[in-house]
Order: structure tokens, then sequence, then C-alpha cells
């Protein structure tokens, strides 16, 4: 039951980390659309 609880608490920061890290790179890029380029990195920047 605690390894529920902190694989559930991982990934639930490990979601909040990628969704901040895209809003984040958004934002720097003025909006900008990378999510051609992104598939190329195999979406590891949003």
């Amino acid at each position: 039951m605690l390894e529920d609880l902190v694989m559930a608490a991982t990934n639930d920061a490990l979601k909040k980390a990628k969704e901040a890290t895209a809003y984040e790179f958004q934002s720097a890029s003025g909006g900008l659309d990378f999510s051609e380029i992104s598939k190329m990195f195999g979406g590891k920047f949003g």
C-alpha cells in the first residue's frame, strides 16, 4: 500500500513537472508551436 502511494505521488509530481516545463517553454518561445520538433527528441520538451 505504501508503495502504491509513493508511486502515485511520483507520477503526479512528474506530470506536474512536465506541464510546468511545457508552459515555461511555450512562454519563452513566444507561443510558437514546437510539437513537431519535440517529436524528433522523443517528446521530451512538452
